[in-house]
């Protein structure tokens, strides 16, 4: 298996944002279970790791107590953040390394009932309560740059916390902010991603001046700088958008990869 440490990265952060897909995950898992990839998967956390800054959710001795139940196959409860899904025989190196994620993510959320049925294992990872049951989230995303590179927005301080073309990225008070000089340096659009992960929620303004609310569990793709005859953003799962008005330049939301929508008013849920 040829492994690519920016690809080991690339699903660390998916799955730290809640955003893998059953595809995705089921990549990540094989990772963690390959004993031959060990050293490189490795790395690639720790490198992971160096370039992002995390905030433990769990207390040290909650922690604790979620690692013990893991490597003792006995079942803990914390908070879900993913939908249910099950994972067939896993050894032991892949419950260290979900162990690990656990405790490095903070991704809270989960009831594990590992068990052993028919000489058979196998993990069953089910929600505690259901999303009804959720309550508001706090404020919190993963902003992916176009270069790839990731930033979580909830371990960092007010100020600037990225550059991109003539375009500074402010983050002030639970909310990030595009400041744009009267010419971009550049004619290339650059695309960024917000993601929620679940529990999580975070606003954004775009260079137009548009305020988008992201609510939790979502992602938000749009330009660092609006140009040519539209304004144009992708959205998957919700948001709520307060739209700059400009009838020269309407506003387009492509919903979950499909729909477009034109947003005549100023405001759009």
């Amino acid at each position: 298996m040829t492994i690519d440490q920016n690809r080991i990265k690339y699903l660390l952060a998916q799955y730290a944002a809640g955003s893998c897909t059953d595809i995705e995950q089921q990549e990540l898992m094989a990772l963690l279970e390959d004993r031959s990839a060990e050293d490189i998967v490795l790395a690639g956390i720790d490198n992971w790791m160096k370039d992002n800054t995390i905030r433990h959710t769990m207390s040290a001795e909650d922690a604790h107590k979620t690692l013990q139940a893991i490597l003792s196959r006995e079942p803990a409860r914390v908070e879900p953040i993913n939908k249910h899904r099950i994972i067939r025989s896993p050894g032991t190196l892949w419950l260290r390394y979900a162990a690990a994620i656990i405790l490095i993510f903070g991704i809270g959320a989960y009831l594990y009932n590992l068990t052993t049925k028919n000489h058979s294992e196998t993990a069953s990872i089910k929600p505690v309560p259901t999303e009804k049951d959720i309550a508001p989230g706090k404020d919190g995303a993963i902003l992916t740059l176009a270069d790839g590179r990731q930033i979580v927005l909830d371990s960092l301080h007010n100020g600037i916390i990225a550059e991109q073309t003539g375009t500074n990225i402010v983050l002030e008070n639970g909310k990030l902010e595009y400041t744009t000089g009267s010419t971009p340096n550049s004619n290339k659009t650059l695309w960024n991603t917000m993601s929620t992960p679940r529990g999580r929620q975070f606003q954004v303004i775009l260079p137009d001046g548009t305020k988008v609310w992201l609510n939790t569990a979502s992602s938000l793709k749009y330009p660092t700088v609006f140009q040519g005859s539209t304004r144009i953003v992708e959205i998957n799962g919700e948001a709520y958008f307060d739209v700059a008005g400009n009838k020269q330049m309407p506003f387009i939301v492509k919903i979950n990869g499909g729909v477009e929508v034109q947003v005549l008013g100023t405001e759009f849920n």
